[in-house]
């Protein structure tokens, strides 16, 4: 049975992915992966997934008269398609850009289906639902069409992925789970010991005096601002906490979001007790402060596992459960155990229904609770070798010769914001040691090349034509992929 999912170019995707691709397999399912380019891909083929690059069905196609309201499908306008993109990105509706704008929407939803239509996808999994017109054809076409779906979204782990059936952040089933529900789940001994050693979670501390409030940007304009709060930008949401907290000693720290695009201006008043700076990292500030201040970013949750009080003003996987505050609350006095206790329970039901992370067993269920009745018969078989390559690690080597067979304005597609960064020599020891297990190298070009006794590493491009290179030992790609 075959199971479409959507995960695009970035290779944050893929690697968060790549454990939905793995789990699908054991249950015996074939997962075909979305990806946009056709060079793009290589983590998830080595996993057992295979590849569809949706630029090889696009086509030239010509809108004489685009109209918002004409149907570009039976029951599907090109209005519903374009409706929450224009809140992320208003320019694609500009007079002078509407026509490019239905364009590109005609293009991909004509792609869409023939792909849909030739592959025959029982499931499919998109990533959020409203970013981009790939997530958006694709939510609408598989309401339209009745189409079993669930949603992906990053994970609050390091490379885990979040799935749900409703949807993501605000629109997820978790942000209408209140803190009775959470309550009532069962806790044994044994769930609260792994919970702790997977999250790490702390008691939230009472604090007589709050002088020191952490508030860290969020992208203005990402679904979780547009859709899921009541802000339009973070100059408005800064003016009402200033307004609500500010008092004799209050510091205000604001981090700009990293992935936030460069020419956002956030306009932020420079008041004397506030301070906004990229300096030093998430962790550090967290220790710093007395309690944050979010709208309904991931780092909400953060700080409630590091034990900080979390004023939440917009709609998120964790706001409605009882573990935050709103701005108008008291929170100096509060019952620490009992959110702490409702912070256990919450993450159990999280591991049990919506979150994937990388080789743990829970992973088993969470497919189960999304896919319902299609993996009722199913048998999970499994293997802890499965498809994937293993990075390999050699030892009694100690020095190795990397030789790169990549142009020097070379980039690498990492995240939706941060898709053009440059490699640089500590990516290239990166990808190497996490293939080798070496750490002393040196570096050079191909044109360079010498068969030596030392251990030979090729690094390549990313491509799916690439086949490995047999004068060198091992053959990899800029992202650390291993070329058969």
């Amino acid at each position: 049975m075959r199971i479409l999912i959507q995960c695009g170019d970035h290779f944050e995707n893929q690697i968060r992915i790549k454990t939905l691709v793995e789990e699908l397999l054991c249950f015996g399912y074939e997962p075909y992966v979305l990806v946009y380019s056709s060079h793009c891909g290589r983590l998830l083929l080595n996993s057992g997934a295979k590849i569809i690059a949706l630029n090889d069905y696009v086509s030239k196609i010509d809108i004489s008269t685009p109209l918002l309201n004409k149907e570009i499908d039976y029951g599907i306008k090109y209005a519903d398609i374009v409706e929450f993109e224009q809140l992320r990105r208003p320019m694609i509706m500009w007079p002078g850009q509407i026509k490019k704008t239905l364009l590109s929407v005609k293009k991909h939803y004509t792609a869409i289906k023939k792909i849909i239509k030739k592959y025959n996808p029982k499931f499919i999994f998109i990533w959020n639902g409203y970013t981009g017109y790939v997530a958006n054809i694709l939510r609408i076409y598989v309401n339209r069409f009745n189409i079993p779906a669930a949603y992906m979204e990053r994970g609050i782990l390091k490379d885990s992925l979040f799935v749900d059936n409703n949807g993501v952040n605000g629109a997820s089933s978790l942000s209408n789970l209140s803190p009775e529900y959470f309550d009532m789940i069962d806790l044994s001994k044994e769930d609260h010991a792994y919970i702790k050693k997977i999250f790490s979670p702390k008691k939230i501390k009472n604090i007589e005096n709050i002088k020191k409030i952490f508030f860290p940007l969020q992208v203005q304009y990402d679904t979780n601002i547009v859709m899921y709060s009541q802000f339009s930008s973070m100059r408005e949401a800064f003016l009402k906490i200033y307004n609500k907290l500010n008092d004799n000693g209050v510091k205000f720290l604001l981090r700009p979001h990293p992935e936030e695009e460069k020419n956002i201006c956030l306009n932020i008043p420079m008041y004397k007790n506030v301070t906004v700076t990229s300096d030093k990292t998430l962790r550090e500030w967290l220790e710093w402060s007395d309690a944050v201040v979010t709208i309904n970013s991931t780092v909400g949750m953060e700080a409630i596992i590091a034990g900080r009080p979390v004023i939440a003003m917009g709609n998120s996987i964790y706001s409605s459960a009882g573990l935050t505050f709103k701005l108008n609350d008291e929170i100096k006095i509060f019952d620490s155990n009992k959110i702490y206790q409702r912070l256990i329970k919450y993450f159990k039901y999280l591991l049990e229904n919506n979150i994937l992370i990388a080789n743990k067993e829970n992973n088993c269920d969470v497919i189960k609770k999304c896919m319902n009745l299609l993996i009722k018969n199913k048998t999970y078989n499994y293997n802890k070798e499965r498809l994937q390559i293993k990075p390999l690690m050699f030892d009694g080597i100690d020095f190795a010769d990397v030789y790169l067979d990549i142009p020097l304005n070379t980039c690498i597609d990492t995240t939706y914001r941060d898709h053009k960064k440059p490699i640089d020599i500590a990516w290239i020891k990166k990808i190497v040691s996490q293939n080798t297990g070496i750490s002393n190298y040196t570096i050079r070009s191909v044109d360079h090349f010498n068969k030596s006794s030392n251990f030979s590493v090729k690094v390549v491009s990313e491509s799916l034509n690439i086949k490995k290179d047999f004068n060198y030992d091992m053959t990899i790609d800029i992202y650390g992929n291993i070329i058969q």
